[in-house]
């Protein structure tokens, strides 16, 4: 019996795959059928999609009693991965449903994450949810998000990352993300590599599914509060800091639109909601002199938009504090940072995926071990009008970010 949280945890890490298979999930799903039939909205992409998710989930807030959200991977805490409206899934409902289920799932050898997305899928039926949004885990196809029927797909953006699972071309992981797409159901799509909206236009055109291209955006203000015009709607603003923000609040401003005729939303809603949204760990100040900002890019495009963003502070002194999973690809991560400043330094976290010092061959950078200790070095040796940058993984961020704000 599970009877904590601590202990649920260490089980999860135990239970951490490294084949990229549903075999186990769908015998599971065969013998003990589920029908999540809450209306959903259902995102994937390579980046942005936890950040559109949030702006979904609150913009619906504004309509329903009960709107679930489902991300991953959490920040901080497990139980962040499942909100209802801002209140986070009780430890209550977690210990009791695994308590229920754990034979089960370890008799079928089910994987973490096809554990959570159960629990997630069953608190908000329990829950009497009314609209739900969920964020896929990794591509599409076969990601254990993708047993239910959406009102709408979303595609964030594809580029090159998780290819030891997706493939090693845009193309391939199109593929696997266009899986969310269902028979006659639309799907919006942000801007694509020509390759990946083949392949995206050809699998809609086949389930016959209306596909929608974000429109341009107009930026009105790139600094803080941003903002910028989408559509036919009055300016939004975004009291966030990032300006990649913008590309995730249009994504989520389009998909309300697609969908005004069944759920509609008024305009001062969807313009308060978009305002009030904040993505922690996403280009976020937590210290002042030295400023310290955490940014969970873990990926070349992340690492891209990020750079984008902090031309704002091209005239600090900028250093970076850099740890990564093993199966990330770092090389073009870390070429994309050095031309933002000479200052980078590599560390470590304790997590299974975590790289250390043996997984950076010819590191031209200094490497940290232990990463409390490159925080304290670099937090006292940054000038004091500089920046710290913390990037590279959105779990190693998160541990950064429970040292200032527990």
């Amino acid at each position: 019996m599970i009877k904590t949280i601590p202990e649920l945890i260490t089980y999860f890490k135990e239970k951490i795959s490294p084949l990229y298979s549903r075999a186990n999930f769908d015998r599971f799903l065969k013998d003990h059928p589920f029908q999540f039939t809450i209306p959903a909205i259902h995102i994937t992409g390579t980046n942005g999609k936890g950040s559109t998710a949030t702006f979904l989930r609150n913009i619906y807030q504004t309509r329903f009693k009960k709107v679930g959200l489902f991300t991953s991977p959490a920040l901080s805490r497990f139980q962040e991965m499942i909100y209802i409206n801002d209140d986070e899934i009780n430890d209550g409902y977690i210990l009791t449903f695994f308590n229920k289920w754990q034979l089960t799932f370890d008799a079928y050898e089910l994987t973490a994450f096809e554990m959570q997305t159960l629990l997630a899928f069953h608190y908000f039926h329990d829950q009497g949810c009314d609209f739900a949004v969920i964020e896929v885990g990794m591509g599409g196809k076969i990601d254990a998000t993708n047993i239910f029927k959406p009102v709408l797909s979303i595609i964030t953006n594809i580029s090159l990352e998780h290819k030891a699972y997706l493939g090693d071309t845009v193309e391939k992981i199109a593929d696997h993300k266009s899986g969310i797409i269902k028979e006659g159901i639309p799907v919006v799509v942000g801007p694509l590599p020509h390759g990946a909206m083949q392949v995206v236009e050809h699998v809609a055109h086949q389930a016959k599914s209306v596909l929608t291209l974000r429109k341009p955006i107009e930026v009105m203000s790139a600094k803080t509060p941003i903002v910028f015009r989408y559509g036919q709607h009055q300016p939004f603003t975004l009291t966030m800091s990032a300006n990649y923000q913008i590309d995730n609040a249009a994504l989520a401003i389009e998909a309300v639109d697609q969908l005004h005729h069944r759920f509609p939303i008024k305009e001062e809603d969807l313009q308060a909601a978009i305002r009030q949204t904040f993505m922690p760990g996403r280009l976020e100040v937590i210290k002042q002199q030295p400023m310290i900002i955490l940014d969970g890019a873990h990926n070349p495009g992340g690492v891209q938009a990020l750079i984008q963003a902090m031309t704002h502070h091209q005239h600090r002194s900028i250093y970076v504090l850099f740890a990564a999973f093993k199966d990330k690809d770092v090389d073009p991560m870390l070429l994309e940072l050095s031309k933002l400043t000479k200052f980078i330094f590599v560390t470590s976290f304790p997590h299974v995926r975590a790289r250390k010092k043996n997984d950076y061959p010819q590191l031209p950078f200094p490497f940290i071990e232990d990463y409390h200790q490159a925080l304290s070095v670099l937090a006292k040796g940054v000038p004091a009008n500089g920046v710290l940058l913390v990037t590279g993984s959105l779990a190693f961020v998160g541990l950064v970010r429970q040292t200032w704000i527990p």
